[in-house]
């Protein structure tokens, strides 16, 4: 969903009044078939007010919410290495972490991961990075708009619920799952998906 200001949708409604009052220009010869002449030749065209108003509106929403009409600004193929090899990495940092507590490393399942990352992509499509959960894992959803290697265990160490789903006593099995998305007033960034569960927990 999209959030526009009211300083937007005054705009965007001044847009639509002048275009509305907007008077048409015609060409029509004067001949017996003058109605059919006009139809053929009528030409409408909006007042320069009314494409400006339009600009404005169109600025307006952009500053908003840059992300509809802006891009990321890195390339396809930094994105494509840093969703490769951020998975690996991340789950290294989640058992050092662990360590540092004293806790064993968690063990990856091919179930849970694949349910790690269909969680992140299915966030990434719906542009959010809140969900509940909809199997039995202990569940952390993290935004970073860049660098989510080296960013995200920063923010695992300051949440008391990152804190709680990484050095729950009855986590043995841990996966990482990553998306690249556009959430709205945040911009562009990585969803990191973190799930751990007891062993034996049927994914």
């Amino acid at each position: 969903m999209r959030f526009i200001t009211s300083a937007a949708a005054a705009a965007a409604a001044a847009a639509a009044a002048v275009l509305a009052a907007a008077p048409a220009t015609a060409t029509a010869t004067t001949d017996t078939d003058a109605a059919a002449t006009a139809t053929q030749h009528a030409t409408v065209r909006a007042p320069h007010a009314a494409d400006r108003a339009l600009a404005d509106a169109a600025a307006a929403v952009s500053r908003v919410d840059p992300g509809l009409y802006g891009q990321p600004d890195v390339t396809d193929k930094t994105i494509t290495d840093t969703l490769r090899s951020a998975r690996p990495e991340l789950v290294e940092a989640a058992n050092t972490y662990r360590d540092e507590r004293g806790l064993s490393p968690l063990v990856q399942a091919h179930a849970l991961d694949e349910y790690a990352q269909a969680r992140a992509d299915m966030l990434a499509r719906q542009s959010r990075a809140i969900a509940v959960p909809t199997r039995p894992v202990f569940e952390s959803v993290t935004f970073v708009p860049d660098n989510p290697v080296r960013v995200t265990p920063r923010m695992w160490r300051r949440s008391p619920l990152d804190d709680f789903v990484l050095t729950n006593p009855r986590a043995d099995v841990g996966a990482v799952g990553i998306s690249y998305a556009y959430l709205p007033l945040r911009g562009w960034g990585y969803i990191v998906v973190l799930h751990t569960a007891p062993a034996g927990t049927d994914f």
